[in-house]
Parts: structure tokens; sequence; C-alpha cells
């Protein structure tokens, strides 16, 4: 059987990968909402409307992070193993499920992108909204698969240590 602090160690390395995620995701909202209110000036057309959905996209990244850094009161210390493994694997899941909504959000963006050729009204603005989502979907979805990737790494320690212990 796993010792108490040998659990505690693992469930404090989680949570400090939680944070770092947290945080990776946190940089890019607030270096994108920047960025692109200042270049919005720049530019009109389609540009200016991709710039400003990646204003709306990132506002909310923030506030997702900034919700997830402060509102982590998860006790790891004393988890039992059967919580330490749900913990571990129901993050692993989350973040597998929000990587197939971010292939439904490139999705979307390609289907606005082609809707704003078929249209007239709104034109510049469904192909500027379209791109971003594109662009912040491949973003999300490669962040979403390289977090997932590390704290899966994470959880084969998981199981190896119980292997052995």
């Amino acid at each position: 059987m796993l010792n108490q602090q040998v659990l505690d160690n693992f469930n404090v390395e989680r949570v400090s990968l939680v944070q770092n995620g947290l945080l990776v995701l946190m940089l890019w909202a607030i270096v994108n909402i920047l960025v692109c209110v200042v270049a919005q000036y720049y530019y009109s057309g389609f540009k200016k409307q991709f710039l400003l959905m990646n204003v709306y996209w990132n506002l909310v990244n923030l506030a997702l992070s900034l919700f997830g850094i402060f509102s982590q009161k998860e006790q790891v210390e004393d988890m039992l193993l059967v919580q330490t493994i749900e913990a571990q694997f129901s993050l692993e899941k989350v973040l597998l499920f929000n990587g197939g909504l971010d292939v439904g959000y490139v999705f979307l963006g390609l289907w606005l992108v082609q809707k704003s050729l078929e249209v007239s009204k709104n034109q510049e603005r469904l192909r500027g909204y379209g791109y971003s989502i594109i662009v912040q979907g491949l973003w999300l979805f490669l962040f979403d698969l390289t977090f997932y990737a590390f704290l899966n790494s994470h959880g084969n320690l998981l199981l190896a240590l119980i292997k052995e212990g």
C-alpha cells in the first residue's frame, strides 16, 4: 500500500501542473487581448472583425483561467488513493472532452468563413469571426492535448506507484 506522504506529493504535483496550465491559458488570453485591442485600430473589414473576436474569445479564456486559478481549493493532503485516482482521471477526461469541443470550434469557424462567401450582409464579420474561431480553436486544441499529455504522464506515475506499492 502507498504511504500517505507519497500520495500527498503526487497530489501537490498534480495541482501544480493544473495551476501552471491555467497560467499558460491566462497569459495567452492577456497577450491576445492586449495585442488585438491595439491592432484593431489599424485595420478595417474582416481583419478588424478577426481581432475583435479574438478579444471577445480571450475575455472568456481569461475569466475561465482566473476562475480556475482562484477556485482551486482542493484539499490535497490526506486524500485517499481512490480520491487521488478520481481527481487525476476526471481532469484527464475533461481535457479530452475539451479537445473534442476545440475540433468543433474549428469546424464552426470554417462554416462561418464559408457562410461569409454566400451572404452579402455581415460578410466581413462572418469571415473575421470565422478565422478567429479557427485560430483560437486550433490553439486550444494544441493546449488541451499538451496539457492532457503532461497530466497523463503524471497519472502514469501514479499507476507505477500503485504497482510498486
